[in-house]
């Protein structure tokens, strides 16, 4: 694995100019392939992030090892990798609340308006 990710991380890749940070990238992009082979998963970030975080979180106890089995060993990996995965969460959608005026309070706000003259909301007297 830590040769796959070096490989990966050679200095022909511009975008991570830190081989730190290259080969951190590239470990994750080779876990990511493990997961998409062996739970059959789309390569979508929400669908791998929700895998990794069941892998990484203790679903398989001795994942390192099943991670270098042959392909037949991880049938029961997959099955508890799955009962472990949580549903991507959903799309956002726009709300339609209107915008709200934030008034802010302040303990001075009655001194700053005697000073100025004018009196304040909690001096008004009913006429």
């Amino acid at each position: 694995l830590s040769e796959q990710a070096l490989r990966r991380c050679m200095p022909d890749r511009p975008e991570f100019p830190d081989p730190l940070t290259g080969a951190l990238a590239a470990a994750r992009e080779l876990l990511d392939d493990w997961l998409a082979r062996t739970l059959d998963l789309p390569r979508r970030p929400e669908a791998l992030a929700a895998a990794r975080a069941a892998l990484l979180g203790g679903a398989v106890p001795d994942w390192p090892a099943v991670l270098f089995a042959p392909p037949d060993a991880a049938r029961d990996v997959s099955d508890a990798l799955r009962a472990m995965m949580a549903d991507p969460t959903p799309v956002s959608a726009p709300g339609a609340m209107p915008a709200q005026r934030i008034e802010l309070f302040s303990l001075l706000d009655p001194l700053r308006h005697w000073r100025r003259g004018v009196s304040s909301p909690s001096e008004k007297t009913p006429s």
